[in-house]
């Protein structure tokens, strides 16, 4: 029998791309909201193209410090179904917006020592995504680089967590194996280049994936 996975594409700004992923079990799909990422699109762009989203198929909205009048103008032209911070918010910022869906918050990983807000991020969170963390980054995320996995050995967690930083079809069995993540969320091991996606790596992600795990929906 397979082990269950869920996988979340992140950085998604083609409706070409959303089209194509309607056709595999893919859990969730993250829209960038960071003004600086290459993999940026507006609240009202990613309203439009996620409209041919299978239903099935959860959209995420990706933040990192938006201000809560920011928050609120995604919220209302994107219409998120779960909602992911990736920097330092304010605890009341991210509890009125669990009260209204679930939420991811990130925790990036150099060392032991950034597992000490685990507890805190645990307790005001719905699920944790672990990322890389690059020093004197500001804000974390989208490196393209992996962390060191066994910072994760013996993780005793009641919280639902992803797996990210720099995931491929080349380290992926080695991260899996390692973590024995059954979520995981991938960007940049999925483009062409930086901020665009390839539908050929997609369709070899996935097809690779499928051979030895049962990929769910959320």
């Amino acid at each position: 029998m397979k082990n269950p996975l869920k996988i979340k594409i992140c950085g998604v700004k083609e409706g070409h791309i959303i089209d194509f992923i309607n056709h595999y079990p893919i859990a969730f799909i993250g829209f960038i909201f960071v003004k600086n990422s290459p993999r940026y699109i507006t609240p009202k762009a990613a309203q439009i193209i996620s409209q041919s989203l299978a239903k099935n198929i959860k959209k995420v909205a990706v933040t990192a410090n938006a201000s809560a009048a920011e928050c609120e103008l995604i919220r209302r032209d994107f219409k998120p179904d779960l909602w992911q911070f990736h920097g330092q918010e304010d605890d009341l910022l991210i509890e009125h917006i669990r009260q209204q869906m679930p939420v991811i918050r990130a925790l990036p990983l150099a060392s032991k020592k950034d597992l000490s807000k685990l507890d805190e991020l645990a307790q005001n969170s719905d699920y944790l995504l672990f990322d890389s963390k690059l020093e004197g980054q500001k804000i974390h995320g989208g490196t393209g680089q992996s962390f060191d996995w066994r910072l994760l050995d013996q993780l005793s967690l009641n919280s639902q967590w992803f797996l990210s930083g720099g995931l491929a079809i080349d380290n992926i069995t080695a991260a899996l194996k390692q973590t024995k993540a059954k979520m995981i969320d991938i960007s940049s091991g999925l483009e062409s280049k930086k901020g665009v996606k390839e539908q050929a790596k997609i369709k070899q992600f996935i097809e690779f994936l499928q051979e030895s795990y049962e990929l769910n929906y959320a």
